[in-house]
């Protein structure tokens, strides 16, 4: 565990299944709060799409040069999805957090867990949000489009085994009115910002 973490910062993590709304809110919480929060910039391996620029949207690198840094510990949290390595380096966040600026992230369950494990209690805030109910999450991921009825159910089971996981968070929130649940998140972020 990383106990040498100093600075008045704390590290925000909000974990939401697919359609609950978590990337809205927290680009509405990044845009009313400037200057407060660290963007970590995560490691992959997978390629450059269109319009990704490198070392705003990912620093893109090699597989064995992420192996090479994962074998160094020099990730606080790592995940293999598709064939492809991410990963969030340890120690800019970290120097973030001593010059009192508090990392946000958006991890799956499996990277809350990992920075759980690297990150004292006492300077990790855990936000879960749940959608209203499995028929509007199915309209929200339905919405999107191009989406046949086999990717919808894998969707949709990937999102009630997360959902299982919400009370292992500091925080559950429902999102089930946009404004209303802005609300709760940015109260939230701010009462843990004074006990800091």
């Amino acid at each position: 565990m990383e106990n040498g973490i100093s600075g008045s910062a704390k590290c925000f993590v909000i974990s939401a299944p697919s359609g609950a709304g978590k990337t809205t809110l927290v680009n509405r919480l990044i845009e009313d709060k400037q200057g407060v929060f660290f963007d970590s910039v995560s490691d992959t391996t997978r390629g450059r799409r269109l319009g990704e620029i490198d070392e705003i949207d990912y620093n893109f690198i090699s597989v064995p040069e992420f192996q090479s840094r994962l074998e160094n510990e020099e990730y606080l949290e790592w995940a293999r999805v598709h064939e492809n390595f991410y990963g969030t380096p340890r120690s800019p966040l970290l120097d973030a957090m001593k010059d009192g600026l508090n990392p946000l992230m958006v991890l799956d369950v499996q990277g809350y867990f990992q920075v759980r494990d690297n990150i004292p209690y006492d300077k990790l805030c855990g936000i879960f949000i749940l959608p209203p109910n499995e028929d509007e999450l199915i309209q929200r991921i339905s919405g999107r489009g191009g989406m046949d009825a086999k990717i919808l159910e894998i969707r949709l089971e990937n999102a009630k085994k997360e959902c299982a996981f919400s009370q292992e968070y500091k925080y559950s929130l429902t999102n089930d009115n946009l404004d209303m649940a802005y609300a709760v998140l940015r109260f939230i972020v701010e009462k843990e910002m004074e006990t800091i």
